[in-house]
């Protein structure tokens, strides 16, 4: 068997705590995701408005 060692996560001087952003929904990713589900929806809206009128 080999042995092993866990080594306790250190982080370094430049990442800390205070400069980490956990909010939810505050990454970039997670704005233009927003912005791509707003956009799905206003465009269903709009072609299913359309089509109720229609008929």
């Amino acid at each position: 068997m080999i042995p092993y060692f866990i080594q306790r996560a250190t982080p370094s001087d430049d990442i800390r705590e205070d400069n980490i952003d956990t909010t939810p929904g505050c990454s970039e990713k997670d704005n233009m995701e927003n912005e791509i589900i707003t956009t799905i929806t206003t465009f269903m809206y709009e072609f299913c408005s359309e089509n109720m009128d229609m008929t």
